[in-house]
């Protein structure tokens, strides 16, 4: 403004009335009370000032020569415009003001640039402080103008400030609407006046397939187009993280990593322990029971399926509903060195609906595994209503169906079936069918394998029924079916086998070769509850339905041999001999006693007396066929004096010569055989008493004091007699063998000759060959020694060897501890010694080699090869007319 117009509206009267009265107005440059200078009023004020370029006026509290100025307002320099000033030193006469003189409030210059404390504002608004920063300090009478009132912007060192310093917020706006408010808390809103956190951005936004629309975005600055969408779709009410990549040719999408240099993630908990770590409902974990954690972790309460469609994890296909649709999870890993990061596929698990119905959700769960070089396959089923298929996929087709299992051969096998494998060589595996959980409801039924004694077991109402051994002999009722293929045994009173049919009931014995007539038991073959044993008419036939009736039985109890119709309680069709040689008595009693005898048996054959021309004899011949032997049986009974005797003379008189009893002992001579076999040749066999169960047989011949008792085994001219030693797994682990053919006597253990005496009784160990009386052979690295101990702490206690030529002796000692020192005797000392006139001889017969003795394995004397003798020295030298070097 030019300062020419300045109070254009006031009057001179006005005017100089104004400067008359206000005290303290006046010229710029006034060296006394008048005015210096023109002073023109033409409807303005003007003031010139000829002598510098600092015209203008001030305002002062005091008319006097003597006085501050308080405000000065002058022009603005060559370039025009107007300064404000303060803070004049007090005025002299003939002083003169200068830019040094007065503090600088603002300046305005002729472009209009407006300084504060600046003289060359060069924006249009230039704030300058020389110390504390520039500052601009925003107030009003309600807020009060104190430091901690109103807001300020302010530049200080490298800092700018803009502050609120009322307890409010700081608001930013474009378009004449707020876009921005830090509340007074410093919560950051954009887009909302109620910023409810550290950042609060607040916009409608529908980002389904169009991440662009979110309300955060993170780029890079060289490649905006890469960047990371941060929003919440309110359209569809879900929020949104999604990595970009908006370049040409087509835009996409890239991968977000969390944490790629480490630590964990945590979804719905603040304390992950794993890589990945979701946390649903329920009180959190806070130790993993000592385990370490797994890469990945889902945590939340108890998902039980009964009526609730929750869980931990779902898996959830979103293809329109079709059968076999649905979520699934495959497992795999890296599978090559030479393509160390590549991985395949190794299994999965698919949950996927049954049928294709619609409305219906029936489901089912498969698991597949993959075979090398093939896909993946579905190897296990559990269907809608938990039936189980392994090998099939549809377990339900199946009669009971549970549990289904279909197997199918392996590859390079021309079979298949189901293992249930044992970890232990002497355990076992089983079924078990249970009907409840407490006791034995929880088996019921066993069918158990064990593997120690390789036999089956099988069970009902939790006891063993039947078992079939490592033989293959089954035994029913019986855990021991002992040499029988079928061994049936009851408690009860009434229990038997049924073989029940609706016509012909049979049982046959049939030969596995086919090349004999096998034979049969039939019932109704020719007449209703009639009973035969049939003979096959062919070898392999079957005998009931293409046989003869050898014995028939009728339902009237007749009994027929070799005629299916008798008419009586026996019928023979055939002989039936019963004959003797002339002379004696011929018996064969049923029901009575013979010549007064005591006995209680109910039948009795006795052969005749003989005569001179025929002894009386009773033979038992049994005829073998070409294909099976021919056997003779004699049973007792299980009563303790059952016997079976072989006796001299008869029935009522004479001596037993030959008796098993009823626990299969053996006596022979013996009538009351105490083990296994008692052969008795003369005296009184001695009660066995604690080694009667170790003792298997007893030969004895004591009836005089010189009686010998010699168990002879005879073997061919060249062959052996040996007495073995043996065990179950083992029939040669010792022996002792008297071989005839080279005349030597042998000793086995462990299934290998340890000793040998020849015929010249010369005795090898360790040789089969031995070339002295005795001779001790081991090939080791270590010391092969004859050991000869006397541990015995008497006065005359020695271990040592005699040698003795008949004449004289030759002896080595080892003298006891406690041996008393005589002569050449010392306890604890080793000594040689010789009886015989020849003395005792040291000789190293070799031409090169050396007598040597040592004392605590150091070589006290040597007598070398030459005869040189050395004590202290190994090296002895000969001198004349001595031997000897020390």
């Amino acid at each position: 403004m030019n300062p020419k117009n300045w109070l254009s509206a006031m009057t001179a009267t006005a005017l100089a009335a104004l400067m008359l009265t206000a005290p303290g107005f006046a010229d710029e440059h006034n060296s006394d009370t008048t005015v210096n200078g023109t002073l023109d009023i033409d409807g303005a004020l003007h003031i010139e000032d000829t002598r510098n370029n600092y015209g203008g006026f001030r305002v002062t509290d005091d008319t006097s020569g003597d006085y501050n100025v308080n405000f000065q307002m002058g022009r603005g320099g060559s370039t025009g415009g107007f300064r404000f000033y303060s803070n004049y030193r007090p005025w002299t006469s003939g002083g003169n003001w200068g830019d040094g003189d007065k503090k600088l409030l603002m300046s305005v210059l002729g472009n209009g640039n407006v300084g504060i404390g600046s003289i060359a504002p060069g924006r249009a608004l230039s704030i300058h402080r020389a110390s504390g920063g520039s500052i601009i300090q925003l107030t009003e009478g309600a807020s009060g103008t104190g430091s901690g009132d109103g807001a300020f912007l302010q530049f200080e060192g490298n800092n700018t400030y803009l502050t609120n310093r009322e307890d409010g917020f700081l608001s930013f706006g474009t378009a004449a609407s707020e876009r921005m408010r830090i509340d007074s808390s410093g919560n950051v809103g954009i887009g909302t006046d109620q910023p409810d956190g550290k950042l609060h951005i607040e916009a409608d936004a529908n980002t389904s397939s169009a991440p662009g629309n979110a309300q955060l975005h993170i780029t890079g600055k060289t490649h905006q187009e890469k960047r990371l969408s941060i929003g919440f779709n309110t359209s569809s009410n879900y929020g949104e993280i999604q990595s970009q990549l908006w370049s040409t040719p087509e835009p996409g999408y890239g991968p977000i990593a969390l944490n790629p240099n480490g630590g964990n993630v945590g979804i719905g908990t603040t304390d992950p322990f794993s890589k990945f770590h979701i946390k649903g409902t329920g009180t959190a974990l806070t130790t993993i029971g000592g385990d370490q954690a797994s890469d990945a972790t889902i945590e939340g309460a108890a998902r039980a399926f009964g009526g609730s469609y929750t869980a931990n994890l779902a898996v959830i296909s979103n293809d329109a509903q079709s059968a076999d649709k649905g979520g699934s999870i495959v497992f795999g890993g890296k599978y090559s060195p030479t393509y160390p990061n590549a991985f395949a596929y190794w299994g999965g698990i698919l949950g996927a609906k049954e049928n294709s119905t619609g409305g219906e959700y029936g489901g089912y769960l498969s698991f597949a595994t993959r075979a090398h070089a093939g896909n993946i396959s579905e190897r296990m089923r559990i269907d809608s209503t938990g039936n189980v298929g392994i090998g099939t996929s549809n377990p339900g087709n199946y009669y009971s169906s549970q549990f289904v299992i279909q197997a199918s051969p392996v590859a390079g096998q021309t079979n298949a079936g189901i293992t249930i494998a044992s970890g232990h060589a002497s355990s076992a595996s089983a079924i078990y069918f249970a009907d409840g959980t407490t006791g034995n409801e929880a088996y019921r039924g066993i069918i158990d394998y064990n593997h120690g004694s390789d036999m089956f077991r099988f069970y009902t109402a939790a006891a063993e029924r039947m078992r079939i051994d490592s033989s293959g002999n089954v035994g029913i009722g019986t855990d021991q079916p002992g040499n029988f293929k079928l061994t049936v045994n009851s408690t009860s009173a009434n229990d038997g086998i049924d073989i029940v049919t609706a016509d012909v009931a049979s049982l046959n014995f049939l030969n596995t070769s086919g090349a004999t007539k096998g034979w049969g038991f039939s019932s109704t073959r020719l007449a209703a509850s009639d009973f035969g044993i049939y003979q096959a008419n062919d070898p392999g036939g079957n005998p009931t339905t293409h046989g003869t009736a050898m014995m028939y039985f009728k339902a009237t109890g007749d009994v027929g041999i070799g005629t299916t119709q008798p008419g009586s309680k026996l019928a023979v069709d055939g002989n039936l001999r019963l004959s003797s040689v002339a002379g004696g008595s011929r018996y064969l009693l049923l029901g009575e006693d013979s010549e007064g005898d005591t006995g209680t048996g109910s039948m009795v054959i006795q052969a005749g007396a003989g005569s001179a021309g025929y002894g009386g004899g009773l033979n038992l011949f049994a005829h073998s066929h070409a294909s099976k032997p021919g056997w003779v049986s004699v049973g007792l009974s299980a009563n303790a004096d059952a016997k079976f005797t072989v006796n001299h003379h008869g029935i009522a008189t004479g001596s037993d010569v030959f008796v098993v009893d009823s626990s299969g002992n053996v006596g022979i001579g013996e009538t009351n055989p105490g083990t296994k076999l008692v052969v008795n040749k003369s005296g009184t066999v001695p009660a066995l008493g604690a080694y009667a169960d170790q003792t298997t047989a007893v030969f004895n011949n004591s009836a005089a004091p010189s009686d010998i008792s010699r168990i002879m085994s005879i073997a061919g001219d060249n062959g052996s007699s040996e007495i073995d030693f043996a065990i179950a797994s083992n029939l040669d682990a010792g022996a002792i063998s008297y071989n005839h053919g080279d005349n030597s006597m042998r000793f086995r253990t462990d299934d290998g000759e340890r000793m040998r005496i020849d015929s010249s009784g010369n005795v090898g160990i360790g040789t089969t060959a031995p070339s002295a009386k005795l001779d001790v052979v081991e090939s080791q690295n270590s010391s092969t020694m004859v050991r000869v101990e006397n541990s015995d702490g008497g006065a005359y206690a020695s271990a040592g060897y005699q040698l003795n030529n008949g004449v004289a002796n030759g002896y080595l000692n080892l003298y006891g501890t406690n041996v008393p020192s005589s002569a050449y005797v010392e306890a604890n000392a080793t000594v040689l010694r010789a009886t015989g006139t020849g003395g005792l001889n040291l000789a190293a017969s070799n031409a090169a080699g050396a007598v040597k003795l040592f004392t605590g394995a150091t070589e006290r004397m040597r007598i070398d090869s030459t005869g040189n003798v050395g004590i202290g020295t190994t090296s002895p030298v000969s001198y004349p007319n001595y031997k000897v070097l020390t």
